[in-house]
C-alpha cells in the first residue's frame, strides 16, 4: 500500500488552496466521496448562453488544477456553442482524496457517466494532456463519447518498465509499473476506442518520448489525425505557425463531426 500510494504521488502533485475562477462548480458524489469538475461555456455569459452544440470533458496534467484550465480546444472554433467540463483529479481542489491512480481511474468514469446523462445525446468530445490522457483514453473506452483529443499521449506502464528503467537501476521496471492500475493502461484502451480521434505529439518531447506516443497512436481502432508540434512535455503555447496547425485540424475534426450529425 505504501508503495502503492509512492507511485501514485510519483504521476500526481495534488494541491488544495483556495484559486479563484469564475466556472461554475459541479460535485459529483460517489461512494468513496466527490469528484470536483468546473465548467464553463465557450461564448455567452451565463446569463445568456444558448443550449450547447457540444461538450468536453477534460483531463489535465500532473499539477494542472481545473480552475485555471482554458476552453482548449472550444476556443479554437468560433460559434461552436461549446460547454467545457474539466475534472480535478483525486486531492486536486475539492475533489477526495488521497492522490492515488485506482482513484484517478474512479474519476475519469464518474466525470464521463454524468457527463453523458446531462448532455442528453449531444456530441461529447475527451481531451486529455500528459497524465490525464490516460484517464482519457478510460473514459473513451468505456464508451458514450464522440471523440478524443489527446497531447502527449502517456502509456505509464510502457514508461516505466522500458524508458525510466536503466537510470532507475531497474527499480521502475519491477517495483513501480505493477501498481500501475490496468484500468489506465492507455494502449489497452486505445485499442477500445473507435471514435473519431486527434494526437498532438511534440516533437521535443522527453517525458513521453514521440515513439512511445506512436505506440499508443498505432494502437488506437479509430479514426486518427496526428500533429507534430515543436517544443517539449509541458509547453504552455504553441508556436504561431503550430497554433494555426492545430486550429485548422481542430476546426476540420470538429466542424465535420457537427456536419455529420446534423447538431
Amino acid at each position: 500500500m505504501i508503495l502503492r500510494t509512492l507511485v501514485s504521488r510519483g504521476f500526481l502533485s495534488p494541491s488544495h488552496h483556495y484559486i479563484p475562477c469564475a466556472k461554475e462548480e459541479l460535485l459529483i458524489g460517489t461512494a468513496w466521496g466527490k469528484v470536483q469538475i468546473w465548467r464553463e461555456y465557450s461564448e455567452s455569459p451565463v446569463s445568456e448562453r444558448r443550449e450547447p452544440n457540444v461538450y468536453f470533458l477534460r483531463f489535465l496534467g500532473s499539477r494542472g488544477r481545473a480552475e485555471m484550465a482554458t476552453l482548449d480546444p472550444a476556443d479554437r472554433v468560433a460559434g461552436l456553442g461549446a460547454e467545457v467540463w474539466t475534472v480535478n483529479p483525486p486531492a486536486f481542489g475539492q475533489t477526495s482524496g488521497p492522490p492515488d491512480l485506482e482513484r484517478y481511474a474512479d474519476c475519469a468514469l464518474a466525470a464521463i457517466d454524468r457527463l453523458r446523462k446531462h448532455a442528453r445525446g449531444k456530441p461529447i468530445w475527451v481531451c486529455g494532456k500528459s497524465i490525464g490522457t490516460a484517464a482519457a483514453l478510460l473514459a473513451v473506452a468505456e464508451g458514450g463519447a464522440s471523440g478524443v483529443i489527446l497531447r502527449n499521449a502517456m502509456p505509464l506502464a510502457e514508461l516505466l518498465r522500458r524508458h525510466y528503467a536503466r537510470r532507475t537501476a531497474w527499480l521502475s521496471r519491477y517495483a513501480i509499473a505493477p501498481f500501475i492500475p490496468a484500468r489506465l493502461d492507455s494502449i489497452a484502451n486505445a485499442r477500445k476506442a473507435i471514435v473519431p480521434s486527434m494526437f498532438v505529439v511534440s516533437k521535443d518531447d522527453r517525458v513521453v518520448p514521440p515513439s512511445y506516443q506512436r505506440e499508443v497512436i498505432s494502437a488506437y481502432r479509430g479514426p486518427t489525425t496526428v500533429l507534430e508540434v515543436k517544443g517539449g512535455h509541458d509547453e504552455r503555447a504553441l508556436v504561431p505557425s503550430d497554433e494555426d496547425a492545430y486550429r485548422r485540424a481542430v476546426q476540420l475534426i470538429l466542424t465535420g463531426q457537427m456536419q455529420t450529425t446534423g447538431s
